[in-house]
């Protein structure tokens, strides 16, 4: 079940967000570590970000009657009525920056990574507000310290038939060699399938023409990404949700398909009813044990308080007696 986004997943839904420049920040909504931006321009768009998993357009917010938490008021302070100049993903990683105009410019960084993080820097790349506060040997995020980027991963687009057969030869198997050109591991394995090559062959064993037919796959699918030829569907299995993807699968060409008009729409209904539904369902069942437990306790309690109580009843009637 996928549970966070890939480079190619961020790819697709950004180039469908980045229709969203010119629009204003109308407010800024948060839930624990999901934030919502609602914008406005031609209409309302509401866009979740979910720290470190996720991030798409939405139209499943719940209204929420509590105070709002400080990083939201801060965002409201600082990019509220702001005008969106652009929405874009850096060096094809897992970061999304949208940059906000004001009487000065802002960015808002969304780091979709493990131990993932939101957070507002100004012009100069000061931070202003994190959602977190984290600490690495080599950067730090807290605010008024500088923002730096995480250490750069693998840009698979623009590499060359030399560099992609130089990878394969020395990996251990050819989908591991794929992984490390930087191509998320689903999608080495979609390349693999299109090609007609099986994932765990040595890389040292592709011939020239076998390795030709996963060069073109490879390139097959950064083309399509790049040129936003998108087929966006939710992949089921027996009736039950297991993917969502902004392309077609041959892997999948055997599987159930809920075809959506757009990508956000497709990522949308898949983060809301997988992950948030079974989000949701984890914390009935922690507030379940929760009471169950407490239950316990008092009924340990009462039980306690009877035997004491039965035991210095016994006491008084023995005394009674000796009187």
């Amino acid at each position: 079940m996928k549970e966070v986004l890939d480079v190619f997943d961020i790819s697709a839904i950004v180039h469908e967000l980045s229709g969203l420049a010119g629009s204003h920040v109308d407010k800024v909504y948060q839930d624990g570590d999901e934030i919502f931006l609602r914008l406005k321009g031609e209409g309302t768009k509401e866009i979740l970000l979910k720290n470190g998993a996720w991030l798409c357009m939405s139209a499943h917010r719940r209204e929420s009657t509590t105070h709002p938490p400080t990083f939201a008021m801060t965002m409201r302070k600082y990019i509220g009525n702001g005008r969106i100049a652009r929405i874009y993903q850096y060096d094809c990683d897992r970061i999304i920056i949208f940059e906000i105009q004001k009487e000065r410019l802002y960015r808002l960084i969304v780091e979709l990574l493990p131990k993932g993080n939101v957070l507002l820097v100004d012009e100069e790349d000061t931070i202003i507000s994190p959602l977190y506060h984290q600490r690495w040997a080599h950067r730090m995020i807290k605010r008024g310290e500088r923002y730096q980027f995480p250490p750069a991963t693998k840009n698979p687009y623009g590499m060359t038939f030399e560099q992609f057969t130089l990878e394969i030869k020395k990996s251990g198997e050819v989908v591991r060699g794929i992984i490390a050109l930087g191509i998320p591991g689903k999608w080495a394995e979609e390349i693999c399938v299109r090609a007609g090559i099986e994932k765990e062959k040595p890389g040292e064993d592709i011939d020239e023409e076998s390795m030709g037919k996963l060069y073109r796959a490879a390139v097959e699918i950064l083309e399509d990404i790049r040129e936003a030829r998108f087929t966006p569907m939710i992949v089921k299995e027996n009736g039950k949700e297991i993917d969502v993807v902004p392309l077609t699968f041959t892997m999948y060409e055997h599987l159930e398909k809920e075809t959506f008009s757009s990508v956000n729409e497709a990522y949308d209904e898949y983060y809301h009813r997988v992950i948030k539904k079974g989000e949701d369902a984890e914390s009935r069942e922690h507030l379940t044990e929760k009471k169950e437990k407490i239950l316990r306790q008092l009924r340990q309690q009462e039980e306690a308080s009877s035997s004491s109580l039965r035991k210095k009843s016994g006491i008084e009637r023995k005394e009674m007696r000796c009187l």
